[in-house]
């Protein structure tokens, strides 16, 4: 049985989606949203008031133009006017690229979270499983079958084998702002999207040197401390693998550092790096709790807004919602309700 859609404005929940309603009304919101490829027009508005809607009381989207369109003071209340076509919206949703929907989050975000007084940042990166709705225990699908539908197979520690994509995020850990979010297929290993995430960063203007980067051991590689310290100038604090010898992690760029060396002088910002990463490697195991907030980050989506299984099952439908739930959980972070709750309290809002 699905929930009633109500609108209590005594409830702080309906008054936070109040808020998310202002900002998306909001000049700088529409100027972001015309740079990016999205429409501004009133019909525009209009869904992205249902999508908020939608993700905030986890209900499909289907049933919510359904209870609005079956009453005009729930519409009202929400402050929509007249009923909504449900065909054309999903249309215009389908129309937008889903690079268009990141981009426009990650600036909005940039926009609203506080501007840090120094550059350098401690990020967390991680990812999360974003399991399709399909009941594999009434159906059995072979992996022909999977292939032949385009439905991606991945597996997670928490998950194990599912049906679906992952989001890979970064996270600023001070902030708790999301810089950086991609949605792969969920088959594919966290280690090949480390660099990806660098090198978006970089161009971004978000990564500065000296920055450190806080990843499980799911994201080792020994080529990425190397790549990470020489090529983007950050503290790769990558967690390493059980039997690895931090002497051999050292050995793979200590080379080329020497080179470096000789060429700036003792007072260079590669041995700074170095001295850096050496003194917190050996350590890594206390920084479990600050890489857990990208976790509590994640149970927030899951649980606080819609982040659950998807009934959208191709790449660019998916991605776009995802996109889309990263928004309305960032911007409740914002808002006073968001900074005066832990991610935990904000879980079971």
């Amino acid at each position: 049985m699905k929930p009633i859609l109500v609108y209590d404005e005594n409830n702080s929940k309906c008054n936070l989606l109040g808020e998310l309603f202002n900002i998306i009304g909001s000049k700088k919101n529409r100027a972001e949203m015309s740079k990016n490829g999205i429409s501004i027009k009133k019909e525009h508005l209009l869904m992205m008031k249902v999508i908020f809607i939608s993700i905030f009381h986890q209900i499909e989207r289907s049933y919510i133009v359904k209870e609005l369109n079956s009453n005009e003071k729930l519409r009202n209340d929400f402050g929509i006017y007249g009923e909504i076509n449900i065909v054309e919206m999903n249309k215009r949703l389908s129309s937008l690229g889903e690079e268009n929907i990141r981009n426009y989050v990650i600036r909005i975000l940039n926009q609203k979270f506080p501007k840090l007084k120094k550059k350098v940042r401690t990020i967390i990166i991680d990812s999360s499983p974003i399991p399709l709705d399909i009941n594999t225990n009434k159906k059995y699908y072979s992996d022909e079958e999977l292939e032949e539908k385009r439905f991606p197979k991945g597996f997670s520690s928490s998950k194990k084998f599912y049906i679906g994509y992952k989001l890979v995020l970064c996270m600023d850990y001070e902030t708790k702002q999301p810089l950086y979010m991609s949605i792969e297929n969920g088959a594919a290993h966290d280690v090949n999207f480390f660099i990806q995430a660098l090198k978006e960063l970089k161009n971004r203007k978000i990564l500065a040197e000296e920055s450190v980067i806080i990843a499980d051991k799911g994201y080792f590689k020994y080529d990425h401390y190397k790549k990470g310290l020489l090529d983007y100038k950050i503290v790769p604090l990558i967690y390493p693998r059980s039997n690895i010898k931090l002497n051999n992690i050292y050995s793979k760029f200590d080379h080329k550092l020497e080179h470096f060396n000789e060429k700036l002088g003792e007072n260079n910002i590669y041995k700074r790096l170095l001295g850096k990463l050496k003194e917190l490697l050996p350590s890594w195991k206390d920084f479990t709790n600050i890489r857990w907030k990208i976790e509590d980050f994640f149970n927030f989506m899951k649980n606080g807004v819609g982040y659950r299984k998807y009934h959208q099952y191709t790449y660019k439908s998916v991605s776009k919602n995802v996109f889309l739930v990263v928004l309305v959980a960032g911007l409740i972070l914002t808002t006073e309700f968001g900074q005066n709750k832990t991610l935990k309290e904000l879980t079971i809002m």
